[in-house]
């Protein structure tokens, strides 16, 4: 798809998508610069780096701009722009930039309670949000009758998987990928990916569509302002699919010893990315000898 046409439809889907609803709104710039490193000889290289994308009531894209030449894809979930680089264009190109202005939304199970729609899940997106492989696979014996609630009411149900998984796990910063619900549940520890793939695990063992997402969040002073110069961090929660609420997220890592983020409240400082546990974030491949190596550094701002 070309960057143009690109761009024009995420405008038009950004503005049906607030005109509809009034939220708490953070208009935010985000700059980011991608620095590559490589050595020895590579014949070429392709390079994908997640783009956020228009999320209802969520977020709005007002704008994105890449340099040099890119296009976009969609892999599973996400939205990617790709680099196919040259040898020689990697001679050219130390680093990639790019410029996204964005508003996001406060969305919680408070707000979705006022002001959500249900979107119907199709019969196989509800299997693939069910389903207990990989990283949601749980061992038998683990899953005593307080994991396995008979309620018929969903909310609770989800609240109950929410305090067990906030109350079991304590947080343990873990680099790289993530080592799944059974190590959350086992090992009773674990960093916000942890979090949230046993709460996702719990869920579906239950019967409840439900999903780990990832992007990044907005770091708060001391003082729960934000300021003019804005913070990030790496980070996954969870959404969680009701039939009359549609997808409404939850962040079992944050609430954590949070007086602030809990069950039914969130704060709008989260960034979507990525909608699969397997989708990746920046990540690259490469021809030839030589190795290649991308370090992000990432300024965000409010908007004047």
């Amino acid at each position: 798809m070309k960057l143009g046409s690109f761009l024009i439809c995420l405008l038009m889907a950004s503005f049906s998508s607030i005109v509809s609803y009034a939220q708490d709104t953070l208009s935010l710039f985000i700059e980011e610069t991608y620095t590559i490193e490589h050595s020895g000889t590579l014949e070429k290289c392709e390079i994908h780096i997640p783009v956020p994308r228009d999320y209802y009531k969520r977020q709005s894209i007002k704008n994105i701009q890449f340099s040099g030449s890119a296009y976009y894809s969609k892999i599973g979930n996400s939205t990617y722009a790709v680099y196919e680089l040259s040898g020689t264009d990697l001679e050219r190109y130390s680093y990639i930039n790019a410029i996204i202005e964005i508003d996001i939304f406060d969305y919680d199970l408070t707000v979705a309670k006022k002001n959500g729609s249900a979107m119907a899940l199709k019969k196989g997106q509800r299997r693939t949000y069910l389903r207990k492989t990989g990283y949601y696979k749980l061992p038998k014996e683990k899953l005593d009758s307080n994991l396995i609630s008979q309620s018929s009411n969903i909310v609770e149900k989800t609240q109950k998987i929410h305090e067990f998984v906030v109350n079991h796990v304590h947080y343990q910063d873990i680099i790289g990928k993530s080592k799944g619900a059974a190590y959350a549940l086992e090992e009773g520890k674990g960093g916000h990916k942890e979090y949230a793939d046993l709460m996702t695990a719990l869920l579906r063992y239950n019967k409840i569509p439900a999903r780990r997402v990832s992007g990044f969040t907005l770091k708060m002073d001391t003082s729960s302002n934000i300021s003019s110069e804005l913070g990030t961090s790496e980070h996954a929660w969870v959404e969680v699919y009701f039939n009359d609420l549609g997808w409404v997220p939850f962040d079992p890592g944050r609430s954590d010893g949070n007086t602030k983020i809990n069950f039914n409240n969130l704060t709008n400082k989260y960034i979507y990315l990525r909608f699969d546990e397997l989708d990746k974030g920046i990540s690259w491949k490469r021809w030839g000898l030589g190795q290649i190596q991308i370090k992000l550094d990432r300024k965000v701002r409010l908007k004047n």
